[in-house]
């Protein structure tokens, strides 16, 4: 059986975001999502990475470098954030096959609902597997509970809508590709550094992720 990718699972950011990036969420309403869980928000300040290496001392994200770019065509958004590919005008599905030649693959993305405290920290809301559907719908898993709702292009921008979501109203807001360096400080003095790739949806930060099943991280060695 095919284990659900652990670097997925991993995936955490760091909270602080630099000024133009903060000033063009916050043209948004803040989300106030209706999550079944007492224990929602986790502050900047507790959040620990959940990564399995030992040896890191420690995980150093420079917003302060990040470089973003805002995705203007049709068939780029649904390229990166749709599930399945389809021609808009047939309604056609178009194949992928990023993992194997002989079996179509498709996306999902590991996600992560940002907004702010009560004392105007940063902080994360929700994290968990999401979906694009090509049917407009989508869905956020959340604690093991799934979270839906719609999704649409509007222009260059993608509305989304859900009652457990900013009280039920309709938020249209730009995709964005964003790339943040990344530094990694082990114990033993070494470093690493490599560019961390998202997208952006408003208050959503999406890595996306090829999968040969929907809604879950499996390849062609999992069959």
């Amino acid at each position: 059986m095919c284990r659900a990718v652990l670097w997925a699972v991993a995936f955490a950011f760091v909270f602080s975001l630099p000024i133009g990036a903060r000033a063009q969420m916050e043209t948004l309403p803040l989300p106030n999502p209706g999550f079944c869980d007492p224990l929602m928000a986790v502050g900047a300040e507790d959040y620990e990475d959940e990564g399995d290496d030992e040896d890191l001392m420690e995980r150093i994200r420079r917003f302060d470098l990040e470089k973003s770019e805002t995705l203007t065509s049709e068939k780029a958004i649904l390229e990166a954030l749709a599930e399945e590919l389809w021609d808009p005008a047939t309604g056609e599905t178009i194949a992928r096959n990023e993992l194997c030649e002989a079996e179509p693959s498709y996306v999902v993305h590991w996600s992560e609902l940002l907004g702010r405290d009560e004392g105007d920290r940063l902080v994360v809301l929700a994290k968990g597997f999401f979906q694009f559907r090509k049917d407009g719908s989508f869905v956020f898993v959340y604690n093991q509970r799934p979270y839906e709702g719609t999704w649409a292009l509007d222009g260059q921008n993608v509305k989304l809508s859900a009652d457990w979501l900013y009280r039920g109203e309709a938020v249209s807001a730009p995709v964005e590709r964003v790339s943040t360096p990344v530094i990694l400080k082990y114990n033993d003095g070494k470093e690493d550094t490599y560019d961390e790739e998202v997208f952006r949806v408003g208050w959503f930060r999406f890595m996306r992720l090829a999968t040969t099943v929907k809604g879950q991280t499996r390849n062609c060695a999992c069959q």
